[in-house]
């Protein structure tokens, strides 16, 4: 577009910088900030032109996309740097590598690191008065119903939180390994999701096959999970009051990745994809291009 080449230069003065592979979140309630941290990008300088206006919401869409990402982590006690580092995520998941009352609840977690980013945004949107083009405006709706998208997500983790704090730790083995599984596929998409939100730059055919692949592994594992629980219910393995926690928490996750879905896949009147839009610009402008990079999902 005409204005990300005409704005690069200025913007790279007063834009900060997050690393690609910086944790955002805590991992223990002792580092849990005192204050509520507030938003990176929507300073008052962003809001003299239309333009700078609607790359810092970008920006800070982003930055919220990472931060709800990491919140969904920590509900089901899945460490933030297991989503960056790449040598360690196929290491297996140790049950009580923090004991449960150490880890930060996502009530805790939303409410110093999201609540208010999410509150300076709707009021940054809400102070702006410049004149948008037709493509600006299409841009500047989308950005709430995009971030509506990944507060619901936040939400069904908070309640996915508390049986993964119960049965990760718990004696009942079958309990357990349920909930392993549960972990081990939401790390899985969450990784693959972080992919898209960090500043990298893609293709929309890898956008498109991205999203293909994140359904067709997600629904491959809730027909496999459900199954599973029913089956272990007949054979006398687990009761029907355990057996419906599980299919509960397989719901929460279900609600989890399809907010997820329905953030990445939102689309203008076109029919084309936001987000990746988004994420191409912020990339052009904060760092030197790369090759474009695929993308896949891995099986496990």
């Amino acid at each position: 577009m005409a204005w990300q080449s005409k704005l690069a230069a200025a913007l790279m003065r007063w834009l900060p910088e997050i690393p690609a592979d910086a944790v955002l979140l805590p991992e223990t309630t002792a580092d849990i900030l005192v204050q509520p941290k507030p938003a990176l990008y929507l300073s008052k300088t962003a809001l003299a032109t239309a333009d700078t206006a609607l790359m810092a919401l970008m920006q800070e869409t982003a930055h919220l996309g990472r931060l709800s990402l990491e919140l969904i982590a920590h509900a089901a006690q899945i460490p933030s740097w297991k989503l960056y580092d790449d040598a360690a995520a196929e290491i297996e998941l140790q049950n009580g590598h923090e004991a449960p009352s150490s880890l930060p609840t996502t009530d805790d977690l939303y409410r110093v690191y999201i609540k208010g980013v999410y509150g300076e945004l709707l009021n940054f949107m809400g102070r702006f008065r410049q004149p948008l083009t037709a493509q600006q405006k299409i841009w500047w709706n989308s950005i709430p119903i995009v971030v509506m998208h990944l507060m619901d997500a936040v939400k069904d983790a908070n309640e996915l939180q508390r049986n993964m704090a119960r049965f990760l730790h718990s004696d009942d083995d079958q309990a357990k390994k349920r909930y392993q599984d549960l972990r081990r596929h939401l790390k899985d998409l969450l990784r693959e999701a972080l992919h898209l939100w960090r500043p990298q730059h893609y293709s929309a055919a890898a956008w498109a096959q991205y999203l293909h692949t994140w359904e067709a592994h997600n629904q491959a594992f809730i027909y496999d999970f459900r199954q599973q629980v029913l089956d272990a219910i007949a054979a006398g393995q687990i009761n029907g009051w355990l057996g419906g926690s599980m299919l509960n928490d397989l719901s929460c996750l279900v609600r989890i990745t399809r907010s997820l879905d329905k953030a990445m896949a939102f689309t203008d009147k076109h029919g084309e994809l936001i987000l990746p839009q988004y994420i191409e610009i912020i990339y052009h402008l904060t760092q030197e291009p790369k090759h474009q990079q695929a993308i896949s999902v891995r099986q496990s």
